[in-house]
């Protein structure tokens, strides 16, 4: 996971400063699903003599191919057709080498310019980007990468116009985990944000389920079912490390080790163990693997999942017969363990809450009329919403670091895959073919460089 890119210069520093204002946001990301910006994104100008038989491989065209792959992906912008673009050929890059009124008068809203030259193998690659009906230039930069790195290049030029626009950082360097068994066995596998790029991580052959991320994405802790020599079974906690690409033990107490859930911080794992008789939430230091416990209670405490803020955990609970959505305070929970709140009271079954990242909905799983579907709610527990209804089940909801996305499970098309749903519920991909059955996908937090 060591690719890197170098962005060598911010062009015209000056000229950014002069036409935009410091946090202004272009695109309200709650508005734009109800209207779509038109982006025009005409092809790369080279930007040396000769550059056309330089550019055998058509890395141009890959990288405009992949930055627009990334802008259609996030469902805020109407990309232009190039059959209704009337400026010249030899238009230029800069604000005074183009008339933008060619853009205006096509209903154009936002341009991406780009330039491009290789020397050897490495790319030198300009961007700007335009407010067309401002008549103001929003970004400029210039990057340096490797020709073998397409699509790093491309995926960080996405990600800058995603915050020049929208104010928050985009997720074209973040990566989803998932349990799959290609294998014929579960094992833990990983992906692109996307669903290019998987691969496995484990190859323990036998039962590994329940994946998470570290905070700093450079482990996932995960939990596997495991027999020792005198046959006797066991779920045990374990954490996959990136940099050894090796897993370690964190804890193999009795009984349940499972569900995992790094702190923000990344100085505790909230899980379920059972070691002491019922399945409550615990937190475990995954430095000395010391435990707290944070729930106490007749029934079976699963499922934790961290508020942003690190005060609370939403989780599953049966303390009231059905599973239930519940929230506590981690310091009231130290100290009352099973202090908390119920949030919801419809479903026969609810399962795997996510808290948003702007901490104000949390998505769960819910079981009703025969299928488990996917709703979203306000953290008190009101403005209950349905995401997903009459395709089968839908599962393990987890939400992308921005908030605009769910990535989850879905049997639909009779196995089960990992789907991407906008947080409204008005776009499905499909991210993972071929892989066997795929479940309990989670989304890595943002990420600005690849990993």
């Amino acid at each position: 996971m060591g690719k890197s890119i170098s962005v060598v210069a911010i062009l015209f520093t000056t000229v950014i400063h002069a036409h935009a204002q410091a946090g202004q946001v272009y695109i309200p990301v709650g508005e734009a699903r109800v209207k779509k910006s038109v982006v025009a994104f005409p092809n790369t100008k080279y930007m040396s003599a000769g550059m056309d038989s330089g550019d055998p491989r058509g890395l141009a065209n890959t990288i405009k191919e992949l930055i627009i792959n990334d802008l259609n992906y996030t469902n805020l912008f109407s990309m232009q057709s190039s059959s209704a673009f009337i400026e010249k050929p030899e238009a230029g890059l800069t604000l005074e080498s183009f008339r933008i009124s060619d853009w205006s008068t096509i209903g154009t809203e936002f341009l991406i310019k780009t330039g491009i030259s290789i020397t050897g193998d490495n790319i030198a690659f300009e961007m700007r980007l335009y407010d067309v009906l401002g008549t103001k230039q929003v970004l400029g930069k210039r990057y340096v990468a490797k020709t073998n790195e397409p699509r790093v290049l491309a995926h960080t030029v996405g990600n800058d116009l995603m915050l020049a626009l929208t104010g928050k950082p985009g997720i074209f360097f973040t990566k989803i985990t998932m349990v799959c068994n290609k294998s014929h066995e579960k094992e833990i596998w990983v992906m692109d944000f996307d669903g290019t790029n998987p691969h496995q991580l484990t190859s323990h052959r036998t039962l590994s389920f329940a994946p998470a991320w570290g905070t700093d994405n450079r482990h996932i802790a995960y939990s596997l079912y495991t027999k020792n020599s005198h046959n006797v079974k066991n779920i045990d906690l374990y954490e996959y490390d990136f940099a050894t690409r090796h897993s370690r033990l964190l804890s193999n107490r009795h009984g349940i080790n499972s569900g995992a859930a790094y702190s923000p911080n990344g100085h505790h794992i909230a899980l379920t163990m059972s070691f002491l008789g019922n399945p409550d939430i615990f937190l475990l230091d995954p430095a000395t693997r010391e435990v707290t416990r944070l729930t106490r209670s007749l029934g079976t405490d699963v499922d934790p999942a961290w508020a942003p803020d690190g005060k609370r955990i939403a989780f599953i609970s049966t303390r009231s017969n059905q599973p239930m959505v519940y929230v506590g305070e981690v310091e009231s929970m130290k100290t009352s363990p099973g202090a908390a709140t119920r949030l919801t009271f419809a479903g026969k079954l609810n399962a795997t809450p996510s808290w948003s990242p702007m901490g104000n909905k949390i998505a769960f799983a819910s079981l009703n009329d025969a299928h488990f579907d996917l709703f979203m709610m306000s953290v008190d527990g009101t403005n209950l919403e349905r995401l997903t209804k009459n395709e089968g089940n839908n599962e393990d909801p987890h939400f992308s670091p921005d908030g605009n996305f769910l990535v989850f499970s879905s049997n639909r098309t009779g196995q089960k895959n990992v789907y991407v749903i906008s947080a409204d519920g008005q776009n499905t991909k499909r991210l993972t073919w071929g892989l066997g059955e795929c479940e309990a996908p989670k989304w890595s937090t943002a990420s600005s460089t690849p990993f």
